[in-house]
């Protein structure tokens, strides 16, 4: 084979070498795939297409005219503080994180509206409207007594202004509520003054306790005082029923022996006819003397 030839056939190798590594890079820069936790947007010319493409591919676009862009649709955290003043004109600052993720089914007018700013340009100015309108429905004691609530009203606000764009809200914490120093001092003077309050019921209750306790003993000790005492009584009386009982026995029985003493006083040492009481007739033992032999 001629040099000549050999050159000829050099070219061609690499005229071949350098079609095949274009056909590569344009089938490389044609084929695009979808990653999880995500939807496609198709650009033509920079206009964004209708379709949507889901996860997964493969997905053809045409070099230099078309790009597919990746939106994430996955939950993401937003963290934004606010300044607002309460019913009670009490100034406020809150801290609040929103969890929120793009509606897929609109991922291709949130990137034609927002691109990936929807953050900065959608998010935050939202917020602060709703904590603004949200904080002035309540007094300053309130954000923190019905901090269920606030949160409440917050997330029904911030859950309407931002499906207009597309935007989708989980849940809504309010990680802080920040007050004045004046206002912080006031609801500790406040706390104090309810503790002591407390500690000042609990005293009076114990102490109202106690008396009722000391009223119950003193009415324990009176009864059995009075107890003991008509017991006492009792015994005396008692006593004194069976010396008087002992006393008229000894006055009759002393009465009788009065009575026989008289009856032998004046008795002249005869006998008498008849024997017996004043119920009874006396019986004449003259005869019955007689009798005998």
């Amino acid at each position: 084979m001629s040099y000549e030839a050999q050159i000829a056939k050099q070219k061609k190798v690499l005229v071949a070498i350098i079609a095949i590594v274009i056909i590569v890079a344009f089938v490389a820069t044609s084929v695009r795939q979808v990653d999880a936790g995500h939807r496609g947007v198709m650009l033509t010319f920079g206009k964004v297409e209708e379709n949507i493409y889901g996860e997964g591919g493969p997905y053809f676009v045409i070099p230099f005219a078309q790009e597919l862009i990746l939106v994430n649709v996955q939950t993401l955290k937003y963290l934004a503080g606010a300044s607002a003043a309460s019913e009670d004109l009490q100034i406020v600052s809150s801290s609040i994180a929103v969890n929120f993720h793009v509606d897929p089914n609109q991922a291709n007018t949130v990137y034609q509206r927002l691109r990936f700013d929807y953050g900065d340009r959608v998010i935050a100015p939202a917020i602060q409207e709703v904590v603004k309108a949200a904080t002035a429905k309540f007094v300053a004691e309130e954000l923190i007594t019905k901090r269920e609530d606030v949160k409440a009203v917050i997330t029904n606000d911030l859950t309407k202004r931002l499906a207009e764009f597309g935007i989708v809200v989980e849940t809504v914490l309010i990680e802080s509520f920040d007050f004045s120093s004046g206002f912080n001092q006031a609801i500790e003077a406040k706390v104090t003054a309810e503790q002591q309050a407390l500690e000042a019921e609990r005293i009076l209750q114990r102490k109202e306790v106690e008396a009722l306790q000391k009223v119950a003993e003193a009415g324990g000790v009176a009864e059995s005082i009075r107890i003991t005492a008509k017991a006492e009584a009792d015994a005396i009386l008692l006593k004194a029923k069976a010396n008087a009982e002992a006393l008229n026995i000894q006055k009759q029985e002393v009465s009788q022996l009065i009575n026989q003493f008289k009856a032998i006083e004046k008795w002249d040492g005869k006998l008498p006819q008849f024997l017996g009481t004043e119920v009874i007739p006396f019986i004449d033992i003259t005869n019955v003397n007689a009798t005998q032999p």
